[in-house]
């Protein structure tokens, strides 16, 4: 199974910038998520979209 996680700017609009109470145009962050099987099929996807201001984001990477 493998994960995959994409995040990049973007500028908010429609009912993602309604559903944030802010202006059409403003700096969000889109995040998404996708699960895959062994075989490369995508299993679960999920997408957020963020206010520019309020997201943090840590990633901690497991070498071993």
């Amino acid at each position: 199974m493998r994960k995959s996680l994409r995040l990049y700017p973007t500028a908010l609009t429609g009912t993602e910038a309604e559903t944030l109470g802010v202006h059409s145009g403003c700096a969000g962050l889109c995040v998404t998520r996708t699960t895959y099987d062994r075989d490369g099929r995508a299993l679960e996807y999920d997408e957020d979209h963020w206010l520019h201001d309020a997201i943090c984001i840590r990633a901690d990477v497991d070498m071993t």
